[in-house]
């Protein structure tokens, strides 16, 4: 029996659980790393308080208003996006057939093909949304406005500069973006230090033997140290973020960055078509329609660090 698959075809909901493998595993989302809102049809007003001065007074016979609340409201709106492409099954025999189907030139296909062909493009989109997410410019195709855009957009961020990052600065460079914090949410439980993979490695190069810890590093361990355990400076956490651009840091509690998704609207699709039947040729299309997009909180609450 000739190749063949199914043709899938899911929407709404249904294609939500589906694409939920692409947008919501990357790692700074699946980490914790922001604020999700998974359900926005096109956009959200997001209610950010922010209060100041002493709330607490001296009890009175009057009502006295202490303190000040303010009510910002930032916008978070998502982005429609697609993805159209087509791959020969063949592509796909020596990474699953072949052990799945057995050797032979005509099998049937397994039913659970088509999820791995979902799998294959869901870890391509969790990539490039992981990248987006922090990185991403919507005058680009196929991005929305990242985490540093908005940073850079937003005059009451923290702006912090200084030397490109190295492991023998930068202890420095992260005591330069910490002393930056306010002191009201410095150890917010959800206070975070955000570096990029390559300032990440250097960070713990650094602890390996550099700087403050000796020769020899934590432990005596020298590079060897580090063995994915979670990671403090100031004891602050400090979050690997692989979409960070490197050299740039970011402080801020994890409720001051919003991602959202439409993963539960109508407008989600995803489809797979196999044209052999009606085209006589040995491909399969891949099609999805998802919704993705950023905001940011209170910028004045937030440290973003770049490069002089």
């Amino acid at each position: 029996m000739a190749l063949t698959i199914t043709n899938s075809s899911y929407s709404g909901k249904h294609a939500g659980e589906y694409l939920a493998s692409a947008l919501l595993t990357n790692d700074t989302v699946a980490n914790g790393g922001v604020t999700v809102k998974p359900n926005i049809l096109h956009k959200e007003v997001l209610n950010v308080v922010s209060t100041s001065g002493n709330l607490i007074s001296n009890a009175t016979c009057d009502y006295t208003t202490s303190g000040n609340v303010a009510m910002v409201e930032k916008i978070l709106q998502v982005e429609d996006f697609q993805i159209n492409q087509t791959i020969c099954k063949s592509t796909f025999v020596n990474d699953w057939l072949a052990a799945e189907a057995g050797f032979s030139a005509h099998r049937e296909l397994p039913d659970t093909f088509e999820k791995f062909i979902v799998e294959h493009f869901a870890g391509k989109i969790s990539d490039n949304i992981e990248r987006t997410l922090w990185s991403g410019v919507n005058a680009n195709v196929g991005e929305f406005d990242g985490i540093e855009t908005l940073l850079a957009a937003d005059s009451d961020v923290i702006d912090v500069t200084g030397a490109a990052l190295t492991s023998s600065n930068i202890l420095a460079q992260l005591a330069a973006v910490a002393e930056a914090i306010p002191s009201a949410i410095l150890y917010s439980p959800d206070m975070k230090i955000y570096l990029s993979s390559r300032d990440m490695q250097k960070f713990t190069r650094a602890l390996g033997g550099f700087s403050s810890v000796g020769a020899a590093g934590i432990d005596n361990q020298g590079p060897l140290w580090y063995n994915g355990q979670d990671l403090k400076f100031d004891g602050i956490s400090v979050f690997h973020a692989p979409g960070l651009t490197e050299g740039k840091i970011v402080a801020g509690q994890s409720s001051s960055f919003y991602y959202g998704t439409s993963l539960l609207s109508d407008s989600q699709d995803l489809r797979i078509i196999d044209t052999s039947a009606t085209l006589g040729d040995d491909n399969v299309r891949f099609v999805a329609r998802f919704s993705a997009g950023a905001q940011i909180g209170i910028g004045s609450e937030i440290v973003y660090r770049t490069v002089a």
